[in-house]
């Protein structure tokens, strides 16, 4: 399966309650959404949303690996068909990581 698009949509929403998270307190969530389709018409959705001082991602590495990889993804063979990814997404995308 190939993807047809990838559209990146970059949101940033205040809490309701601060948010303790290790040694900060956030008051806002920031993250991507994801907007993937397929030639068959599918329509996937997905998010990166990495927590400041948790994950060793970050937002704005997450939003530059994307643009700079956008056209290698859309040409990548996919599986069709698949119960559980099990780390098989990373292992395509491994060889896009400078």
């Amino acid at each position: 399966m190939k993807l047809t698009a990838l559209k990146i949509y970059q949101f940033e929403l205040p809490l309701a309650l601060a948010l303790p998270v290790k040694k900060r307190v956030l008051l806002k969530r920031s993250g991507l959404v994801l907007v993937l389709k397929d030639s068959l018409g599918n329509v996937g959705y997905g998010e990166i949303s990495p927590f400041p001082g948790v994950h060793k991602e970050n937002l704005h590495d997450a939003l530059l690996y994307l643009q700079k990889n956008r056209h290698e993804i859309l040409r990548m063979e996919f599986p069709l068909q698949c119960r559980e990814l099990n780390g098989a997404f990373e292992k395509l995308l491994a060889p896009l990581q400078s």
